[in-house]
């Protein structure tokens, strides 16, 4: 029987898996066994962090064809935000490279790594050196496990305790007689920080007149202060604010799908916004605003729920003033 007879009929669980098509000598056979068991994915870099060598599950988690990533560096495939870290993590490695292999260091970094369709997932991926049969480092094996759902569970329930956390100020604000505009440039700043959106501000209607005036602006660019969507709404425009008064509900308005003038104006300067009507003693008062810009990121799911609990807040307070 020739040799190509034998590998046509070798059997499947002696086969090397798909990914790692081309063995070496120095293979570690438990990375083979636990590419046929493991749903991580698994790959081989050069120290520099180049793919050579990548498993199917790479592609069941980010859409990469295998043969696509050979030849790219993880920094490639990591977010912006993130390759510094990478680097530094692939630098570390690289400085224990002439230490024994007792030695050899498990190396960790969670980074967001872009998908084939652009988007981005959280991946935790757990870099070690390899080492040949005489005991040098011939370059890196990876293993990549997808944590985007066990992140975003962590970073929504933070991000819970964060805007309960600011409401708590609010009330101890209120409970302390804060009141005014001292009060509602406090709300602004505290859904500022817990939202980290463009803007927020803060309008009071004026229901005879069909207009709604901004009582307060607390903004990350300075160049957004004073300008024309700040100093006033029409109460009968399609944006979030005369929307929010209009229908005593919180709204999120998309401005790039406003299909009137004036939203397509609001669209040159603000991607969208999220407004929650703000009642005194059941009447609508105005509304609480959080804008995006563009290139912002948009906002958390849930997030219009704290935004309505802030400016019901700031309602109940500025009722206690006008009795």
């Amino acid at each position: 029987m020739n040799t190509a007879t034998e590998r046509t009929h070798r059997p499947r669980d002696q086969r090397e898996p798909a990914g790692l098509a081309r063995p070496r000598a120095h293979d570690d056979p438990s990375l083979a066994e636990l590419a046929r068991q493991s749903p991580d994915g698994l790959a081989r870099l050069t120290l520099d962090g180049y793919f050579t060598e990548l498993t199917p599950a790479v592609e069941r988690t980010l859409g990469w064809m295998p043969s696509v990533l050979q030849g790219r560096t993880l920094a490639e495939l990591a977010h912006p935000a993130d390759r510094e870290l990478v680097d530094a993590r692939l630098a570390r490695l690289r400085a224990g490279a002439d230490e024994t292999p007792e030695t050899d260091e498990l190396v960790t970094v969670t980074m967001r790594a872009r998908r084939v369709d652009a988007r981005y997932r959280w991946l935790e991926v757990r870099l070690r050196a390899e080492r040949d049969r005489e005991g040098r480092v011939s370059g890196l094996v990876a293993s990549l496990r997808d944590v985007d759902e066990r992140l975003a569970a962590h970073q929504l329930e933070r991000r819970r305790m964060s805007e309960y956390a600011s409401l708590a100020r609010v009330g101890q604000a209120i409970a302390a007689g804060l009141e005014g505009r001292e009060l509602i440039r406090l709300v602004a700043s505290e859904v500022l920080a817990a939202l980290s959106p463009r803007a927020v501000m803060v309008y009071r209607a004026d229901h005879d007149e069909g207009f709604a005036s901004c009582e307060s602006a607390t903004t990350r660019d300075e160049e957004v202060e004073g300008s024309p969507p700040i100093l006033g709404v029409p109460l009968d425009a399609d944006s979030a604010v005369a929307r929010a008064i209009r229908s005593g509900e919180a709204v999120t308005v998309d401005y790039r799908e406003c299909a009137t003038d004036f939203g397509a104006g609001l669209s040159v300067l603000w991607h969208g916004a999220t407004a929650a009507p703000i009642e005194v003693d059941g009447e609508v008062w105005g509304a609480l605003a959080v804008l995006r810009g563009h290139g912002d990121p948009p906002l958390a799911e849930g997030s219009d729920r704290y935004v309505g609990m802030a400016a019901s807040m700031l309602g109940t307070a500025l009722a206690r003033v006008d009795a």
